[in-house]
């Protein structure tokens, strides 16, 4: 569904357009978290958290995207701690560095730095009831791309999420870091997509 929606989206307001505008990303990798609230950070540290976004670029230089995270924190070495399942949603605007400082062409056309910045809500399970809450979340990150070709490019990214409890609780992951690895998916007939336009 979300690949149709961005496919429909790109078909109606890319028109008129000489490059690509939406794009499709999938990334997974490590969480580790950094603020806490009774809970070992680094027995918390894992490997479970992927993500799915879709993008889209008004001009080479600006955008934004609607992100999907999941992230299941266990405790590595106490299975009667608590876990905490986080379904984390997010709409963030989005900057091309490299388009944006106008880096020398023959750079900008293979890498690139996007930040992307945000806010959204995160979904918890896994949770005893004492313990049960949802948060409202801030993020910001910094993206590395790599271009493969002219549908497909590599990408690096380091964000950092700050939750907001909807209520107290004993235990809480108040801030969390993500390092991912992932591919771009870049939608569209034309030749170039914004990014490497």
């Amino acid at each position: 569904m979300l690949t149709c929606f961005l496919g429909l989206n790109n078909s109606v307001f890319a028109q008129g357009k000489k490059y690509n505008q939406t794009s499709l990303e999938v990334t997974s990798g490590i969480q580790v978290p950094l603020m806490t609230k009774n809970i070992s950070r680094k027995d918390y540290t894992s490997l479970n958290q992927f993500q799915i976004s879709g993008r889209y670029m008004f001009n080479p230089k600006f955008g934004m995207k609607g992100n999907f995270g999941f992230h299941s924190f266990k405790n590595r070495k106490d299975k009667h701690k608590p876990q905490y399942d986080f379904y984390r949603y997010s709409l963030e605007a989005v900057v091309n560095l490299a388009q944006l400082f106008e880096i020398h062409y023959r750079i900008r056309e293979r890498a690139t730095i996007l930040v992307h910045a945000g806010g959204g809500y995160t979904f918890v399970n896994g949770l005893s009831a004492f313990d049960k809450t949802d948060y409202s979340h801030l993020n910001i990150g910094f993206t590395g791309q790599i271009k493969l070709n002219n549908q497909f490019s590599l990408i690096g990214d380091i964000s950092v999420i700050k939750n907001f409890p909807t209520k107290t609780v004993e235990n809480n992951i108040e801030m969390y870091a993500l390092v991912s690895l992932g591919l771009v998916y870049h939608l569209g007939r034309k030749t170039y997509p914004a990014d490497w336009y």
